[in-house]
C-alpha cells in the first residue's frame, strides 16, 4: 500500500497505482475507498474492460446493483467474457 502511496504522491493521475491500489483495498474489505481510486483510474483509462469489471465486483460487494450492472454492461461491451458471464448472472437474462 505504501508504494502505491508514494507513486500517487508523486504522480496523481498514475492510473496503474489508482489501479492497483484500489484492487488492494478491495482485497482488504475495504470496498467504498476501492471504489474510489478505482473510479478515479477509470478516468484517465475509461476503456479498460479489467478496470470496469473490478469496479463492478467493489459495487456489487457494497450491495449497489444498479452501479455494479452498468460497469459490467460497458465491459461486456468491450468484449470482455468474465463480464459479460457476470452480468447475465446478476441480471438473470
Amino acid at each position: 500500500m505504501e508504494d502505491f502511496n508514494r507513486a500517487l504522491e508523486i504522480e496523481p493521475d498514475n492510473a496503474t497505482a489508482l489501479t492497483n491500489r484500489g484492487m488492494l483495498l478491495a482485497r482488504r474489505g475495504i470496498y467504498r475507498r476501492a471504489v474510489d481510486d478505482l473510479l478515479a483510474a477509470l478516468k484517465l483509462n475509461p476503456r479498460d474492460p479489467r478496470l470496469l469489471h473490478n469496479l463492478a465486483v467493489a459495487y456489487l460487494k457494497l450491495n449497489e446493483y444498479d452501479q455494479a450492472a452498468s460497469y459490467l454492461k460497458k465491459a461486456a461491451n468491450l468484449r470482455h467474457q468474465p463480464s459479460a458471464e457476470l452480468l447475465r448472472r446478476l441480471t438473470g437474462r
